[in-house]
């Protein structure tokens, strides 16, 4: 058994919302980093997220959300690290 991770990308006007997202065939207890850094001509940003998540047996559970602006599209990368008491470490990227 594990814990799975997904970063989904969705586009709202002119805009790119990045959600964090953990889920897993069992209850599950731990820590989550989201790490965005986004480089386009419209300028450099990066952004860290992180805290402590409890994850409910077959659900999803989004830890955490960021916004980019449209100009990020093709732009940004995204890794998300999560570490579970039960589990261990697991990780994912975007794109």
């Amino acid at each position: 058994m594990t814990v799975g991770c997904q970063i989904r990308v969705t586009s709202q006007n002119d805009m790119l919302r990045l959600e964090a997202v953990a889920n897993g065939p069992e209850t599950a207890t731990g820590t989550y980093r989201l790490d965005v850094l986004k480089q386009s001509p419209s300028g450099t940003s990066q952004n860290v997220q992180s805290g402590a998540f409890t994850l409910e047996a077959g659900r999803d559970a989004i830890l955490t959300t960021v916004v980019l602006d449209g100009s990020a599209r093709g732009h940004y990368r995204a890794r998300l690290s999560l570490d579970t008491k039960e589990f261990g470490s697991v990780s994912c990227v975007s794109p």
